[in-house]
């Protein structure tokens, strides 16, 4: 629980609530005399072989140092299967305690970004301070709106499944108002539209239910148009909304159209997605743990994009960042650990987890996603400990 609470409101502290928590596992498991049991499901092995690769790969790196930091950063790949080697396992009431901390964590870091926002904002006067990376801070925006997408996931979840009472409903009503308007101001396009999928399946999910059949689709509808609406109102938001489709436009008459001073977010993307797949074609085997940056900065320069080659852009797209690294091999592990993740999920009807291994996945798609803490921690933490579990079958689920 004490992790679940850390992860979207204290970054700093993540380490030391793994920490406390693998302990505390190791301990209990030595004390009832359990023995380490190989019987881990597919996903565990893959996230354990996505580390040995790390492992293997920094023998033909050529920067160490920097090789020596991602293994750091990508231990969650080990940790959170070890913990299953000692036995640990999740029951439904361990998994509901695990989201309410969680949501727990999302509502408290609101104040407390809107705080440091006002206390910038006091300070310089620079508007920014209420928007984007200014106001995620110390967390990546897209990172921020993927963890309160999620937080509204749960409590929509919670309000449309729980008989709960009429002062709690004011307060998750409330709570989900300041979540999509806190949402709409992180500017980030992946959150928005994470967002928008989170609230559509919650719908979804419940949409079998034959009671309050009206209410639920106001309420998905007003979570809709609170979220639209703000994010329309917001200056930095629209902003980056009419970017993007301009940059559509761009794109659909790029012969004709005059070049941009400063490129965009989107075209910079499109830039990291076409120099990383560049460079994975001409090493199928990969460049190496912690080689990616300098193989992507050095296809920039030759491709004279001095703008992503200074800010040492990495490929935007976790599958296509895993495979300068590692190749073909790497894909083909990374691909696999969603599929096995989204099969037991599927099997054993954890229709929560389907919605967040779906909407991760997109995100992958266009930020790489698994090579920050922020992003790994948040992906193991939840598949090993809330999804699935070992190759038992058990009923404890989230719903």
């Amino acid at each position: 629980m004490l992790t679940a609470f850390l992860i979207p409101c204290f970054r700093k502290m993540v380490a030391l609530g793994i920490a406390l928590m693998a302990l505390a596992c190791i301990a209990e498991a030595m004390k009832k005399g359990r023995r380490l049991s190989l019987r881990l499901n597919a996903s565990a092995w893959l996230m354990l072989a996505i580390f040995a690769l790390h492992i293997v790969g920094l023998n033909f790196a050529e920067s160490i140092d920097q090789g020596m930091k991602e293994i750091e950063i990508k231990l969650s790949y080990f940790i959170f299967p070890l913990l299953l080697f000692f036995g640990f396992a999740t029951k439904r009431t361990q998994k509901i305690q695990i989201a309410a901390a969680f949501v727990l964590g999302c509502l408290l870091r609101i104040p407390i970004s809107l705080a440091d926002a006002w206390t910038l904002y006091a300070e310089t006067g620079n508007i920014k301070a209420w928007s984007y990376e200014m106001l995620s801070e110390p967390y990546h925006p897209s990172y921020m709106a993927l963890y309160q997408g999620f937080s509204l996931l749960l409590m929509l979840c919670y309000f449309y499944n729980e008989q709960i009472s009429r002062g709690r409903q004011i307060f998750v009503l409330t709570a989900m108002s300041c979540t999509l308007i806190y949402i709409s101001m992180l500017a980030s396009r992946a959150g928005l539209i994470s967002a928008v999928f989170f609230i559509v399946i919650a719908g979804l999910l419940f949409w079998h239910s034959a009671t309050n059949r009206l209410e639920r689709i106001f309420l998905t509808g007003a979570c809709l148009v609170v979220l639209i609406a703000s994010s329309l109102l917001l200056p930095t938001t629209s902003q980056r909304i009419e970017a993007l489709n301009i940059a559509a436009v761009r794109t659909q008459t790029e012969e004709t159209a005059p070049a941009p001073t400063k490129k965009s977010s989107v075209a910079m993307r499109q830039i990291s997605w076409e120099s990383a797949w560049e460079v994975l074609l001409h090493n199928p085997m990969g460049v190496g743990t912690g080689d990616a940056e300098k193989a992507l900065v050095n296809e920039y320069i030759r491709r004279n994009e001095n703008s992503a080659a200074t800010k040492k852009l990495n490929a935007h797209n976790q599958i296509l960042q895993l495979g300068v690294e590692f190749g073909w091999l790497g894909i083909l592990l990374l691909l696999g650990l969603f599929v096995f993740l989204c099969r037991a999920a599927y099997q054993q009807k954890q229709w929560i987890m389907c919605a967040i291994l779906g909407v991760f996945f997109l995100n992958c798609l266009v930020e790489s996603m698994m090579e920050v803490q922020a992003g790994i921690v948040f992906f193991a933490y939840l598949t090993i400990l809330i999804g699935p579990p070992a190759p038992m079958r058990m009923k404890d689920e989230l719903l």
